[in-house]
């Protein structure tokens, strides 16, 4: 059997049937999202366990979702945030776009505003250690000038977080916090 839509072949699924299975017409959801668009062509074929796919349907359902008491949508679609007409309604744009502007396995997508929309001018792919610096929980520290998560202080001082964390409450000084020597015992791994 092969899929309608892009004429490869339909691979029976562990969780269905064989009555579901020879009664399916396409290879993936997209393939059938395509189906109901009139398009025939997608040039990038996916199935649902393809990264470039999942981030295109994480998403749709962190600004859309279903679930509007979930902590992703009250994040995202609760404060207003959308995804752009031409994403939102073909993984076709999103995906040529995201190849156009760096995406590689393993790299998230990333709103330059935090406020703004899912859109080409506002969004980027990055690793995942700059997803983390981006967060809006995030606690920065300014030190002679430079300015840097706590986490990414605490890495360079050989500290935990926590432990960090405890030194700018007791001394609530960060000149004291960072020159302030550390004890052998509150060490827990070597800087790099």
């Amino acid at each position: 059997m092969t899929c309608k839509t892009c004429g490869k072949e339909i691979i029976k699924r562990k969780t269905e049937s064989v009555k579901q299975y020879t009664e399916r017409l396409y290879c993936c959801h997209v393939c059938y999202e395509i189906s109901l668009n009139g398009k025939t062509k997608h040039g990038f074929h996916t199935n649902s366990s393809n990264p470039l796919y999942d981030a295109w349907r994480n998403i749709k359902r962190r600004c859309y979702g279903n679930y509007k008491n979930s902590k992703s949508y009250k994040n995202y679609g609760g404060r207003g945030i959308t995804v752009c007409d031409e994403w939102k309604n073909g993984f076709e744009a999103f995906s040529k776009w995201s190849l156009d502007n760096g995406w590689e396995k393993g790299l998230s997508i990333d709103r330059t505003d935090n406020d703004g929309n899912y859109e080409p001018n506002n969004c980027r792919w990055i690793t995942q250690k700059e997803q983390l610096l981006n967060r809006r929980n995030n606690v920065f520290i300014t030190y002679r000038g430079k300015v840097k998560t706590l986490k990414e202080w605490s890495d360079e001082l050989g500290l935990s977080p926590s432990a960090l964390k405890k030194r700018l409450i007791k001394w609530d000084d960060v000149n004291r916090t960072i020159e302030e020597p550390i004890h052998e015992s509150n060490i827990r791994y070597k800087a790099k």
